[in-house]
């Protein structure tokens, strides 16, 4: 796979940074509680900040192992949503929250195994679209031996929490999952079950599929909120956070070494712009890996 670099694809679309940047890289945890990575504060695209527009979360995750529990993270997006594998119901749980309510959806992505689990050791896609308009919360799921599944929820009064700032891994009341974390984006636009179809197929290997492609509902990078696992910083200065470190595969993540990209706006020329984001905190164990491991 090839390396990314400024002058590669984030330049052409007003990425703001001193970065070169190399290889994709998924994250590794053992998970358990508290294992956490917690994203600034201080800025968030306009998507998810304050009451949530439209917006699709996709993620590649490869898990390890079965939950001991029922119920193990793999993110939240503020207090709005949580996704993660509920094995008491052999499924894949997309959260949404509101003020009074919340819709709730089980997609069920289970093996062929008399047991019919949530497959283990293979990466799968897990999708979700947020329609601010219709209040509608769908979600798909697709894994190397599963098909694509869907499970879909509207509560047309839900009125969302904040959707701001990311968490990767456990919460205050949930473990982690044990596993690793691919490529993990936020968009603008809503997708449907053909452009997952084409993120799906859009790359090999799978964890590391573009999430900026341009095609049927999809806009390319233009409609990117938020990204993590798309490159491994080498010379990682930013002015948002002087204090970022080159990283290693194998290395441990810290509070500065791992790349993410947000959209925001500008506030003196109401226009947006990307920007490499920053961590508030690493709880656990969390490692950055080679997407070829």
């Amino acid at each position: 796979m090839s390396c990314m670099t400024c002058s590669g694809a984030f330049a052409t679309s007003g990425l703001l940074a001193a970065t070169s940047m190399c290889l994709g890289s998924v994250l590794e945890t053992t998970g358990g509680m508290p294992n956490a990575i917690e994203v600034s504060n201080a800025f968030g695209p306009s998507a998810l900040t304050g009451t949530p527009s439209t917006f699709t979360l996709l993620s590649w995750v490869r898990r390890s192992s079965w939950s001991d529990g029922a119920y193990a993270n793999v993110l939240t997006l503020g207090s709005a949503l949580t996704l993660g594998f509920d094995d008491d119901a052999d499924g894949v749980r997309v959260r949404m929250d509101g003020a009074a309510s919340a819709i709730d959806t089980l997609i069920p992505l289970r093996d062929d195994s008399p047991d019919a689990k949530v497959p283990v050791d293979e990466w799968m896609l897990i999708a979700c679209t947020w329609d601010a308009e219709s209040r509608t919360l769908t979600s798909w799921a697709q894994s190397e031996t599963v098909a694509r599944v869907s499970a879909s929820a509207t509560d047309p009064k839900i009125s969302l929490n904040p959707a701001w700032p990311v968490t990767l891994g456990s919460t205050e009341s949930a473990p982690s999952f044990a596993g690793h974390l691919g490529l993990t984006a936020v968009r603008r636009d809503l997708i449907t079950g053909d452009d997952f179809d084409l993120i799906w197929n859009g790359g090999k290997p799978n964890y590391f599929a573009p999430a900026l492609l341009e095609a049927g509902s999809l806009t390319g990078f233009e409609g990117l909120a938020w990204m993590v696992g798309h490159s491994v910083p080498a010379s990682p200065y930013t002015v948002i956070n002087p204090f970022a470190q080159a990283a290693e595969l194998g290395d441990t993540v810290n509070e500065n070494n791992l790349t993410m990209y947000y959209e925001v706006l500008s506030s003196a020329d109401a226009v947006l712009f990307y920007t490499p984001g920053r961590i508030d905190s690493v709880t656990g164990d969390w490692l950055i890996r080679s997407p070829h491991e």
